[in-house]
């Protein structure tokens, strides 16, 4: 079977659906997990509450990486006609195009997955191949940054704690063996 533009559409509209709930279900496991957090603060453990920011850190940084491609989807199938009458992928396209078949597989969704398939009969295996690996350096710098499961710095860690400790009025002082240097 080949190339076929309707069920690109079809699939990319669907992927947007599915990074919907996937967001969702993101911000609602943060949610519960800045409220442990809040809690390991309030017990004066703040080294549990460390470790637990990571992944409300990697969490957002998937939101956000989320959104964006549910905006590349959005391009995608609103220029399914270009992508069907053109042999060659679209320069003003290829970002998304690389970006949508580079972030399949650190997202839990199988529309994607279709998408690359059609995009694969489209435009041929090594156009894949160069963007699951960014060969070319266009998939999009946040994507890939933003999918990018990392420890964050010690900096990083405490400015959310402090964020978290706020918006759930606990008190919190950072551990004397930080101290944030302030912009002031």
């Amino acid at each position: 079977m080949g190339f076929n533009s309707e069920h690109l559409k079809a699939n990319l509209r669907m992927a947007i659906t599915r990074i919907g709930i996937l967001k969702n279900k993101k911000h609602n496991g943060m949610l519960a997990k800045k409220e442990e957090i809040a809690n390991y603060l309030r017990a004066g453990n703040e080294e549990m509450a460390k470790i637990n920011v990571e992944g409300v850190i990697n969490s957002e940084n998937f939101i956000s990486a989320l959104e964006i491609l549910c905006i590349m989807c959005t391009q995608c199938a609103e220029r399914i006609r270009v992508i069907t009458e053109f042999k060659d992928c679209p320069r003003d396209m290829l970002g998304s195009v690389h970006t949508l078949i580079y972030a399949e597989p650190y997202c839990e969704c199988p529309e994607l997955v279709k998408v690359k398939e059609q995009l694969k009969l489209k435009y041929g295996k090594n156009l894949v191949r160069a963007a699951e690996r960014d060969e070319e350096g266009l998939v999009n710098s946040t994507v890939k940054a933003k999918l990018a499961t990392c420890i964050p710095d010690m900096e990083v860690k405490i400015v959310k704690l402090e964020e978290i400790a706020a918006e759930r009025h606990v008190e919190y002082t950072p551990s004397g063996r930080f101290i944030r240097v302030s912009a002031t």
